[in-house]
Formats: C-alpha cells, sequence, structure tokens
C-alpha cells in the first residue's frame, strides 16, 4: 500500500471528484495545474501548449468517473496530456520541432529547481531537449517536468518500463552528446 501523504490525499480527492464533489476535483486540477503545464509547454506543438492542457483537463473531467482506480490518476492523466499535446502536433504545427522545453524560464518551480544553471546553460538546455525525437523529449518532460517515476511514465505511454528506462538513458546520451560535444565538462557523477 502506498501511504505517501500526497499521493493518498490525491486518491481521495480523485472519489470525492468521482462522487461529484467540485471542490475535490478544483483541489485536482490546482495541485497537478504547474507540473502538467509545465509537461505541455515541453510537448505541445509551438504556441498550443495551453490549448492542449486546456482540451486535457476536459478530456480528464469528463473521464473521471470511468477511473477505475484513484492511485493510478497521475499516470492516467499524464496519458491523456500527453495524446493531447501529440494532437496539437498533428493537427496545428505539423512538426515537432521548436517547442518550449522543461525548464521553461516563466516556470518558477522549474527555475528553482534548476538554479544551478545559468540562463545561458538554461536555454542550451531547452534548444537541445527540443532537438530530440518526440519519444525521447516525451520521456524527459515526463520525468523531469511531470515528476513522473519510471513505472508511472509506463502506465502513461503504454510501454514497458524497460522502454521508458532505455529512452530515458538514450535520451541523456544525446543531451549530453548535444550539450557537450569537446568533452570539455566535467562528469558530475564521477
Amino acid at each position: 500500500m502506498n501511504t505517501d501523504p500526497s499521493r493518498v490525499l490525491v486518491e481521495l480527492l480523485v472519489l470525492r471528484a468521482q462522487a461529484g464533489d467540485r471542490s475535490a476535483l478544483d483541489t485536482l486540477v490546482s495541485i497537478h495545474q504547474s507540473a502538467f503545464r509545465r509537461c505541455a509547454d515541453a510537448l505541445a506543438a509551438r504556441g498550443h501548449a495551453a490549448d492542449a492542457l486546456q482540451e486535457s483537463w476536459l478530456a480528464i473531467v469528463r473521464s473521471l468517473p470511468r477511473l477505475d482506480d484513484p492511485a493510478r490518476f497521475r499516470a492516467w492523466a499524464y496519458r491523456i496530456l500527453t495524446n493531447k499535446c501529440a494532437d496539437t502536433i498533428r493537427t496545428r504545427s505539423g512538426t515537432p520541432h521548436g517547442r518550449r522545453s522543461v525548464l521553461a524560464p516563466a516556470d518558477k518551480g522549474a527555475a528553482d529547481q534548476h538554479s544551478h544553471l545559468d540562463h545561458e546553460d538554461a536555454d542550451a538546455v531547452r534548444r537541445a531537449v527540443s532537438g530530440l525525437p518526440s519519444h525521447l523529449r516525451q520521456i524527459v518532460s515526463l520525468f523531469y517536468a511531470g515528476g513522473l517515476d519510471v513505472s508511472e511514465i509506463s502506465r502513461a505511454l503504454a510501454i514497458p518500463a524497460g522502454t521508458v528506462k532505455s529512452r530515458l538513458h538514450t535520451a541523456r546520451e544525446e543531451l549530453r552528446t548535444i550539450l557537450e560535444p569537446t568533452g570539455s565538462r566535467p562528469d558530475p557523477h564521477e
């Protein structure tokens, strides 16, 4: 049993929202809004993240009564969000390139989490993430912006956990290659 208080709260809110409690639904949105926005900014076509986010919340609210396991809310909701973001890419922009990354400078939470990066480094990371293939950018966005763990990403994308780990590793290697082409920076893990 998962006894993380924040997860228990989300499960309780899901149950109350499914029973028609509007304040529980409002609280669910409030809890997840900034992380969902960061993820939508990273995944959606340029200029369409807000639309994808709104469409996601509409789909989540409409489908919430059919969610069988409240403990799976996060992964389920992120799956809806990633699908809506993919829809914006297909229908509105025609290309997956040019999106903002996980480290959007206007996002205080992301800025606080990555305060060790100066603006130049953050811009370089944003450009590097936006240049990743969509399947890798999606994993990076869910892991870093969404805060999902490997098993949650696996459920959200309906892919095996091993595939998530492999793609996350590949994305990190590609980012390292892009950001450190000469190998002049020391590896922080050594």
